[in-house]
């Protein structure tokens, strides 16, 4: 989770891999102070990108 320093996850799947990032954002977030939290809500998106790949 690259707006998230140190934030990292992995997964056999993409389901898999997905919902261990959200459980990582939620760990991560329980360690912020509420100032650290709000510093996050500012933070822009600079953007998302898909990617097909053939396994």
């Amino acid at each position: 989770v690259p707006a998230l320093p140190g934030c990292h996850t992995q997964g056999d799947t993409v389901a898999e891999v997905l919902e261990n990032i959200r459980e990582a954002i939620e760990l991560y977030l329980e360690t912020l102070s509420d100032d650290e939290k709000e510093e996050l809500l500012h933070q822009k998106v600079i953007g998302i990108q898909r990617v097909k790949a053939i396994a």
